[in-house]
């Protein structure tokens, strides 16, 4: 995962109610690099679930979660999926763990 110095960044989130599309909202996450005007687009996401947004603070000694009255106005159901989020990023580490085994793997048994 690359981490990108920006001089700004935009998450637009766009519901997509049209006939036939491919899923029900599209993430885009843009910025403009810090070294020229420009406005990159560093990915495109696609869901049928409505993304949740995450604010944390940083100190410098431990990160918190800020908007805790947000997480609150979600539906229970969406709060479930809330707090699957760490579990989701363990399996996340666990399957580039198992990728990175398997192409170990492949390389020594070509050499």
């Amino acid at each position: 995962m690359p981490v990108i110095d920006t001089k700004y960044v935009e998450i637009e989130i766009q519901e997509q109610t049209m006939p036939g599309a491919a899923r029900h909202y599209c993430i885009s996450v843009k910025f403009e690099p810090t070294e020229h005007k420009s406005l990159e687009i560093q990915s495109i996401l696609l869901s049928d679930f409505e993304p949740l947004i995450k604010w944390t603070r940083d100190n410098g000694r431990t990160v918190t979660q800020i908007g805790e009255e947000k997480i609150a106005e979600l539906s229970p159901e969406k709060r479930d999926i809330a707090s699957l989020e760490n579990d989701v990023r363990l399996y996340q580490v666990e399957v580039d763990q198992l990728k990175q085994e398997i192409s170990e793997l492949k390389n020594a048994k070509n050499n």
